[in-house]
């Protein structure tokens, strides 16, 4: 069985380090699995890098594809770096397609920008089975990637508050049209979307272009030995943290992203006396005093360092899909306090592993926070249950051996046609 992932990075953002931990938990459990990037990051042999064809001609035609999809979205959307928003097109066109690495199964990831719904998909499908895992919203709307409860995406995407000028026939309904011509050609039993929580799972359910195909839910792995509890002394210390603080961390790819909730954060620890917060992420530090800032270090390590640094774990989001930092802090016996929203309640049980509120409710965010900061027996048993939970669910053994078995119904008549090898697309 030859899996090819395709995704728009291999390490850069959530979605990619998910997609590469999928490609590795599948490594590991002896499946023989390639990843296909446009960004390449890692020195990994098994990630490949897209090298198209240096034809003049070919590049003249991806230099006009990509001037005229900016020149596009400038025209009809806002450009709000915190709100994206994502046509059905690529730069790449056809050319994607004609040149994919031998495979059995093609596993699609976050490929906005890379894969070209009408050029390829009806094109892929018919040669062989596809698996796309969602990891966000915007395969199935009209443009963005989280909808905000606009809700448009359960019939036909228009009106769209991220574009300029919103109408029933805007930007966002002609995105919405040429998707549903290219799934329309895709037969029922040639896709299979996958997503790693029950809200993003109804989500697809619900939505007008994956509401016929089938759908499973698999979380997302995270390896229990790079994520794993460490001495929290020796963390504060390597850290710079006083031992005696109260440690709320928060880590986000940008800290200062909207969605991510970090105004609600700020709010709620107002409310509290001698907290320290610790961030992890790019952009500004959220505080100057009581608190500390680290960027993001490509280390295996460090991550948990900082994690098993905190006594609570804080994921304020108000719209996310399945939040990979609060499997990372399960995994290093940190409790978690956040909102009821997209994946959280999947994994984070009330009273148990951590504590929900309701959405948007700082104060009583404030008030969960206070709750777990005073009270150390509490704090470890949530501990010692959030650990046992991330060996139960997060494993990648358990992982792969999901995704195996859907990609074996797919593959079980046989019937399954391989693409032809194009040399000279991919390269190490």
């Amino acid at each position: 069985m030859k899996v090819l992932h395709l995704s728009f990075s291999d390490n850069q953002g959530g979605a990619a380090i998910a997609a590469q931990r999928i490609h590795q938990s599948l490594l590991r459990d002896g499946v023989d699995s390639k990843m296909l990037v446009v960004s390449k990051t890692v020195r990994d042999s098994s990630i490949l890098r897209i090298a198209p064809s240096t034809h003049p001609t070919r590049r003249f035609a991806r230099a006009l594809r990509r001037f005229c999809i900016d020149s596009s979205l400038s025209i009809h959307t806002h450009g709000d770096p915190h709100q994206l928003f994502s046509d059905d097109r690529s730069w790449l066109g056809a050319e994607l397609a004609a040149g994919l690495p031998d495979y059995d199964i093609l596993h699609l990831h976050w490929v906005a920008g890379m894969v070209d719904y009408g050029a390829f998909l009806p094109k892929v499908a018919a040669q062989a089975p596809l698996v796309w895992t969602l990891h966000d919203m915007n395969p199935f709307t009209g443009g963005c990637h989280y909808d905000s409860l606009c809700g448009r995406f359960t019939e036909e995407c228009g009106s769209c508050p991220l574009v300029k000028k919103p109408s029933a026939r805007d930007y966002s309904h002609r995105v919405w049209k040429h998707k549903q011509a290219a799934f329309g050609q895709i037969p029922r039993d040639r896709l299979h979307i996958v997503t790693p929580s029950r809200w993003l799972t109804g989500e697809a359910a619900r939505s007008s272009l994956f509401r016929d195909f089938p759908i499973s839910t698999i979380p997302y792995g995270v390896d229990l030995e790079e994520f794993a509890p460490r001495d929290k002394q020796f963390t504060r210390k390597f850290l710079g943290i006083p031992e005696d603080a109260r440690v709320v961390l928060f880590v986000a790819q940008s800290v200062s992203d909207k969605r991510k909730g970090c105004g609600l954060l700020l709010e709620a620890l107002k409310q509290l006396d001698n907290v320290f917060l610790l961030s992890l992420g790019d952009g500004e530090p959220l505080v100057s005093k009581n608190g500390m800032h680290l960027e993001f270090i490509r280390n295996k390590r460090f991550p948990s360092l900082v994690y098993s640094a905190a006594d609570v774990f804080a994921i304020p989001s108000l719209e996310d899909n399945l939040p990979q930092t609060v499997l990372e802090s399960m995994a290093c016996g940190v409790p978690v306090v956040g909102f009821r929203t997209g994946g959280v309640p999947d994994v984070v049980e009330h009273g148990v592993t951590g504590l929900l509120v309701q959405k948007g409710d700082s104060l009583g965010l404030s008030t969960a926070l206070q709750s777990l900061l005073s009270d150390e027996e509490v704090r470890s048993r949530m501990s010692l249950q959030s650990r046992k939970v991330a060996e139960e669910m997060f494993a990648y053994s358990r992982q792969a051996q999901a995704y195996r078995k859907i990609y074996a119904d797919l593959l079980g008549d046989g019937s399954g046609k391989k693409p032809v090898k194009v040399a000279g697309l991919a390269e190490l």
